[in-house]
């Protein structure tokens, strides 16, 4: 049995219902399908701690 937990980390507004999604490998791009197919970019900058 796998274990898990969903957390929220961001959201998305579509003009039509979403039926199927795929990341890059990357995970910088999303791909959505329904009735439109559309293509998500997330520009990620890295992580840095504060000296």
């Amino acid at each position: 049995q796998l274990e898990y937990r969903w957390v929220q980390t961001g959201s998305l507004q579509t003009e039509s219902n979403i039926t199927s999604l795929s990341w890059n490998l990357e995970g910088t791009r999303l791909l959505t399908g329904g009735e439109l197919l559309q293509l998500w970019h997330q520009n990620i900058t890295p992580y840095q701690e504060e000296s």
